[in-house]
């Protein structure tokens, strides 16, 4: 199994740290830890490194992906770089395209691209996106991209967006392009991600439920058509996604997994108000473990804590290589600084993931 580390702006915490953080306070902190991830993941044997793209809150916001990465590309040498999801309808595709081809250059040929349509109002609101176009949008956007990722000249008239004939520069580095990757939570996503050739991102879900998935998946494959060899290989880079807290304490990496539980609750909490509600950016209280403990405020996926992975460095090995058995699914991408960890139990972590995980699971 191979093991990538999904990251993004997380605001951590101090030990100790209880007093209400506002949206506007000191950020660099958070972006020199980010860059920290990407530099000792590199390092230390994860395959990829996955950059979740969000906008506007203050538990988390990796608002300009493509800048991110290309930082990124500049301070590693040897892990792959993925949009892990960029957010279609939020972007004009062919400035989006243009960007993803910087990448691919400047990480020489280390590019990922992971694609989706985002969910939240106040981003759809904030980029004029609406639930009655977001589908079109995304599958116009898809298609531009792709095209110029093979190196071949865009011209495209859609319902969304329109562009003359045109060479996008400069070309991908990756030939025929670099690898594809699109989220499958829906039947019509994982319908499109045949379409598109692109391996499926699962999500969260129990592992029966992805084996299911990935059983679907490869049906949907042969209905179109797809020969055996482009199935085996869609099918060999799906992934999907584990929360880990590892410890050489088990209390320790539980107390972890119930603190960042509760500061996700927090944020589904507040991407769930109405957009303009002024309230979405009132100052947040760093979460406790107790705070998980006293209840769930929002619809928070994952409620029924099956994508949780705790414990010691043994505890995690065995729970990852039970997950590669009964779904068949060979790559998982995890947080190793998450909402409202810690950030010397995050520190701390990665080193346990580098010393004691990756190499027992090659």
């Amino acid at each position: 199994m191979k093991l990538s580390i999904g990251t993004t702006l997380w605001r951590t915490q101090a030990d100790g740290d209880t007093r209400p953080k506002h949206i506007l306070e000191d950020w660099h902190s958070e972006i020199e830890h980010l860059l920290w991830q990407a530099r000792m993941a590199d390092v230390g044997g994860f395959e990829n490194l996955w950059l979740t793209e969000h906008h506007f809150s203050h538990h988390s916001s990796a608002s300009a992906p493509s800048v991110i990465l290309a930082a990124m590309a500049s301070i590693t040498r040897r892990i792959g770089l993925a949009y892990g999801i960029a957010l279609l309808p939020m972007h004009h595709p062919v400035l989006l395209a243009e960007e993803m081809m910087w990448v691919d250059h400047l990480s020489k040929g280390r590019l990922v691209v992971g694609v989706g349509r985002g969910h939240t109002n106040i981003e759809f609101a904030a980029f004029g996106v609406t639930h009655e176009t977001e589908r079109d949008s995304f599958v116009e956007a898809l298609t531009i991209i792709t095209t110029a990722l093979r190196g071949e000249p865009v011209e495209f008239q859609g319902k969304i967006w329109k562009t003359p004939f045109l060479y996008i520069t400069p070309g991908p580095y990756q030939r025929p392009s670099p690898p594809l990757h699109m989220v499958t939570t829906s039947d019509w996503s994982m319908r499109q991600a045949v379409a598109f050739r692109a391996a499926p991102i699962l999500g969260i879900d129990a592992p029966a439920v992805l084996k299911q998935q990935m059983e679907t998946f490869r049906a949907l494959c042969v209905e179109a058509g797809l020969p055996e060899e482009t199935i085996e290989d869609l099918a060999g880079r799906a992934k999907c996604t584990r929360k880990i807290s590892v410890s050489d304490s088990r209390a320790e990496a539980e107390e972890e997994v119930y603190r960042g539980m509760a500061e996700a609750d927090e944020a589904w909490f507040r991407y769930s108000k109405a957009v303009g509600d002024r309230s979405f950016f009132d100052p947040w209280t760093p979460a406790t473990a107790d705070s998980f403990r006293d209840g769930w405020k929002s619809s928070t996926p994952g409620k029924d804590l099956a994508h949780v992975i705790s414990g010691t460095p043994d505890d995690v090995v065995d729970a990852l290589r039970a997950l590669e058995e009964e779904t068949g699914i060979r790559h998982v991408s995890t947080g190793v600084s998450n909402h409202g960890m810690r950030r010397s139990f995050a520190e701390k972590q990665m080193k346990l993931f580098i010393e004691e995980v990756i190499p027992r699971l090659s």
